[in-house]
């Protein structure tokens, strides 16, 4: 999945913002039984994220996609409201574009594919200006945008 700030401000690298994110995405699967995270990477305009919907149980309603990122975007948006309004400083209402978009993983084979892509996502400029990237390098950008180890959450 891949969620856009609203009109694609630079609004994640706020380090409360990005804790607010962290947490919530985190405490998903506490509200939803059915699913399970992997990957999730916080760029400064944009989320990345995998997760699982898993089958629900028998006589329990599973959660659309859909009810899982609106649920998600609001819990974010009303706490980073809250923040900003204890610091009496002021923020945008609106973090989040009000779609987002969805690729269905349709095998295990393509599953690392995927989170391959978005753990790289960060690196893509330094990818693409030809630049080496040694391990600490790699380690600072896995440190920066990258929270949750992936398949691992």
């Amino acid at each position: 999945m891949t969620i856009c700030s609203w009109k694609r401000q630079l609004l994640f690298d706020r380090t409360e913002l990005r804790h607010i994110l962290t947490e919530t995405w985190q405490a998903l699967p506490d509200r939803y039984s059915t699913i399970s995270l992997d990957t999730l990477v916080i760029m400064p305009d944009h989320i990345h994220s995998i997760l699982h919907l898993n089958d629900p149980l028998k006589h329990s309603s599973a959660p659309t996609l859909s009810d899982i990122m609106r649920v998600y975007k609001s819990i974010t948006s009303v706490n980073w409201i809250r923040y900003n309004k204890s610091r009496n400083t002021a923020c945008s209402r609106h973090l989040w574009q009000e779609r987002f978009y969805d690729h269905v993983i349709r095998n295990e084979k393509h599953l690392p594919i995927i989170r391959e892509y978005i753990l790289h996502n960060p690196l893509q400029p330094e990818i693409l200006q030809g630049k080496d990237l040694n391990e600490d390098r790699w380690d600072e950008v896995m440190n920066r945008f990258v929270l949750g180890n992936a398949g691992e959450l």
